[in-house]
């Protein structure tokens, strides 16, 4: 059977997780990989990327310009150390101990703690990617560009990622809405004690999302 190249790939793990715990629906199957490209870059941004695919190769820096580089281990360490701030069940435990009139107040807390991790997993990402990208820049042309182009497309992307991960506590806060109108027909702690776990879930899978660039530089790092 033929596989057609610009055919959408299965839906990652984080937008079918996000699929499940909220109301969200995935994209038709049948759109292609040029409709989605479409929603992202319009043609401006296309043509000021393909300026940086035509650029001539830059000479790598000096080696008394290196910085200090990051390492495999200290991006493998950083992504588990969120990982584990997002699996504290402590911090989540005690975040079922406040509770509100509404549904509105009762997931406030959530709400808070849920985007103080988002802004944590953006910041650390956001450093190590930097980070990476410098090192690129000081090795040979070919990776340089890659330096370069990968910060062309973070410059272009990042504005449309962060509006869409930023709605992703309404959009959990609206399935905690649901459940707590339903509330009386269950026992309370017990789809609370699951949406807390969802929560968690859709965090890990953001961290995985955010850390992917981050392993693809890393490995072009690689001799």
């Amino acid at each position: 059977m033929d596989h057609d190249p610009l055919a959408p790939p299965p839906a990652p793990t984080f937008i079918r997780l996000l699929a499940r715990v909220t109301t969200l629906s995935p994209s038709p199957a049948g759109e292609r990989l040029l409709d989605y490209l479409a929603q992202w870059l319009d043609w401006t941004r296309a043509v000021a990327l393909s300026r940086v695919l035509d650029a001539p190769l830059a000479l790598p820096l000096r080696d008394d310009d290196h910085g200090a580089g990051v390492g495999s281990d200290a991006l493998i360490q950083t992504q588990q150390q969120l990982r584990d701030a997002i699996d504290d069940d402590a911090s989540w435990r005690a975040l079922a101990t406040q509770t509100g009139d509404t549904a509105e107040q009762a997931y406030a807390p959530l709400r808070q703690h849920y985007v103080a991790l988002q802004r944590k997993l953006q910041a650390a990402s956001g450093r190590l990617r930097g980070q990476l990208r410098d090192q690129l820049s000081q090795a040979e042309p070919q990776r340089a560009r890659l330096a370069a182009l990968d910060a062309h497309m973070d410059a272009l992307l990042s504005p449309r990622e962060h509006s869409l991960l930023g709605a992703i506590p309404e959009l959990l806060g609206q399935r905690y809405a649901q459940l707590h109108a339903q509330a009386p027909a269950s026992p309370a702690e017990s789809w609370q004690h699951s949406f807390r776990t969802d929560m968690r879930c859709v965090l890990l899978a953001e961290l995985e999302l955010r850390f992917l660039p981050l392993h693809a530089l890393q490995a072009a790092l690689r001799p």
